[in-house]
């Protein structure tokens, strides 16, 4: 059997960017794009950006290429980015009026989409640890202590969620281990399963309770502990992030421990709960900017509320002071799941990625009726020398495919990769390119269009000898 392969690679595709850039991984936090693995999740969003209310969205890291290439240094009020002249951003003219656009078409006053800016990956300091497990506890903790009927006391602390929340228990058992505080995993079984650590040590729990009436405190604790407390009574979903609790005074503190790192808080009125105790909300203001870094100064320990559906807020509008070529640089690509990414804050697209193909060729002695059909089901074709040939193809997800028009959404300014490919239709004919060309006579008169099986001109492959 002859197995004849062309492949569209990527490695001459330039969508890339400086090893140190920050790339926001799907917890929040912020981390070099050279650091970022394959098979990590970070935050993408919608790729279509003109569709009504684009979200947030989990996003795989597929591929990770370093490449020595033409870089382009991109200056702005918020800091210089490095990247290849491929590279797409997402610009604008109007929080309506937003389009993808390549490093080297920007030009001094162009305006990018900024929606945070990043943060370095805090380090989980002792203090740290003290300030989480005073917060987690004062948040959902039973502890305290009980006299019985013999006027003894007795010292208890626990602290149970269900499995959602496991990552919370496993942290502060883990932190608790770190200071020296000794507690007992037990699974409790009622109408819910729910997950508790314990301990009835007199000196433990009077710590643990020391901690968490803490006020006079530094910023190391002051992050910790609202890390806890969001952990334990926070919530993040429709671009909202709050805390509710019945502890009015509790909620004052929180706000003083959020002031001192800047956040703007709002407080609302009261209002009341099924129980009908009353409750108020804290709300972070700011929009999308402050609720990521939130999680990036104060690292929370449940992504699971760092909830991806948020809506993709208008963020915002950077000014290009300047823009010049530096030479070849080693920059580092990325292919994601959905196509986008945030680097530095900025609305970013990923690598492309193009299609590899197979054309086999069964030789005329090996070809059976079994085989027959099972290459007809593959667009194979017999000649009349008796021989089958098909096109085994695979697609990578291609950056620039419109799946509804079915057709390249960037021709005209494609990556080199797809400069060269297709040239003439016998390239693209049976496989599943969105492409198509017209043959036209010598008064432009279409006379013929032949595309690949994704075009609206499907032909099947044409094989010559």
């Amino acid at each position: 059997m002859e197995k004849i392969i062309k492949k569209g690679e990527c490695n001459n595709c330039g969508w890339c960017l400086d090893p140190s850039a920050l790339v926001l991984m799907a917890n929040g936090q912020w981390l070099a794009i050279s650091d970022v693995n394959v098979g990590d999740s970070i935050l993408g969003f919608d790729e279509k950006i003109g569709i009504p209310r684009a979200k947030l969205r989990t996003s795989i890291v597929l591929a990770k290429t370093f490449r020595n290439i033409e870089a382009y240094r991109i200056v702005t009020n918020y800091g210089d980015v490095i990247a290849s002249g491929d590279h797409r951003w997402i610009t604008t003219s109007s929080s309506h009026n937003r389009r993808w656009t390549a490093t080297r078409d920007l030009s001094v006053g162009s305006m990018l989409v900024r929606i945070s800016s990043p943060i370095k990956k805090q380090l989980e300091t002792n203090e740290y640890k003290y300030g989480y497990l005073g917060g987690v506890s004062v948040g959902d903790a039973m502890m305290g202590v009980w006299t019985n009927n013999n006027q003894y006391k007795k010292y208890g602390y626990r602290l149970a969620m269900n499995n959602n929340n496991m990552p919370i228990i496993e942290r502060t058992k883990r932190f608790a281990d770190n200071i020296g505080i000794t507690m007992r995993s037990r699974i409790h079984r009622g109408r819910t399963l729910l997950n508790s650590i314990e301990t009835w040590k007199r000196n433990d729990v009077n710590r643990l309770i020391e901690l968490s009436n803490k006020y006079d405190s530094n910023l190391e604790f002051d992050r910790g502990f609202v890390a806890g407390i969001f952990d334990a009574e926070g919530s993040f979903s429709g671009g909202i992030l709050r805390i509710s609790n019945t502890n009015f005074v509790l909620l004052e503190n929180i706000c003083t421990r959020l002031s001192k790192f800047g956040f703007k808080i709002t407080l609302q009125s009261i209002r009341y709960g099924k129980d009908r105790k009353p409750i108020r909300d804290l709300y972070i203001s700011g929009g999308l900017s402050e609720n990521i870094r939130f999680f990036s100064v104060f690292l929370p320990e449940s992504t699971r509320k760092f909830c991806l559906d948020n809506i993709l807020d208008k963020g915002n509008s950077v000014c290009i002071n300047a823009i010049e070529q530096i030479g070849v640089k080693t920059l580092v690509d990325i292919t994601t799941s959905t196509k986008t990414f945030i680097a530095d804050g900025y609305l970013t697209h990923n690598c492309c990625q193009f299609m590899a193909i197979n054309r086999l060729t069964i030789k005329k002695q090996d070809v059976t009726e079994d085989s027959r059909k099972f290459y007809t089901l593959r667009n194979g074709l017999e000649g009349e020398d008796g021989k089958i040939r098909t096109v085994a193809h695979m697609f990578m997800p291609c950056s620039a495919h419109d799946n509804v028009n079915r057709k390249c959404t960037i021709y005209e300014n494609r990556p080199q990769i797809c400069r060269d490919f297709p040239v003439i239709p016998d390239q693209i004919e049976g496989t599943p390119c969105s492409y198509w060309f017209e043959i036209v006579d010598e008064n432009g008169n279409i006379i013929e269009r032949r595309g690949g099986l994704n075009s609206p001109y499907s032909t099947p492959p044409r094989f010559k000898e």
